[in-house]
């Protein structure tokens, strides 16, 4: 998961961050694997609430639908779960990314200013379930 992080993402979060986020009672997560890990998402779900802390697919395998399956599959986790509502932060340049949750049913509900590492902000979203 840390050499898909580190291919896909600009700040990528490392194997010893995935690490300790996997160990939380928390934390839910699944895998796309074709021969290899090629995506991931990273999420939790808190009582009645779910938020997802990173997604990612590495560039080879981008353009298969495997971003959507993975949200799907936390999301129908969530549901499972009693979870009804769910969060995200997306980086307000990451266009695709906007796209796919648009598409998915979550709304921008905020932005938050200078919250990435380098001052780009981010787009809060939210899903009802």
């Amino acid at each position: 998961m840390a050499s898909v992080e580190a291919a896909a993402a600009s700040h990528p979060w490392d194997a010893d961050a995935l690490a300790s986020t996997l160990d939380a009672n928390t934390t839910v997560a699944f895998v796309a694997d074709q021969a290899r890990v090629v995506g991931h998402v990273v999420a939790s779900q808190v009582a009645d609430e779910g938020e997802i802390f990173t997604i990612a697919v590495h560039p080879d395998a981008r353009r298969q639908g495997l971003a959507r399956a993975l949200l799907d599959a936390v999301e129908a986790s969530w549901r499972a779960h009693g979870v009804v509502t769910g969060w995200l932060e997306v980086r307000v340049d990451n266009a695709g990314a906007i796209a796919l949750y648009e598409a998915t049913g979550w709304t921008r509900t905020r932005v938050r200013r200078g919250y990435y590492y380098d001052g780009t902000d981010a787009v809060v979203m939210q899903r009802a379930l």
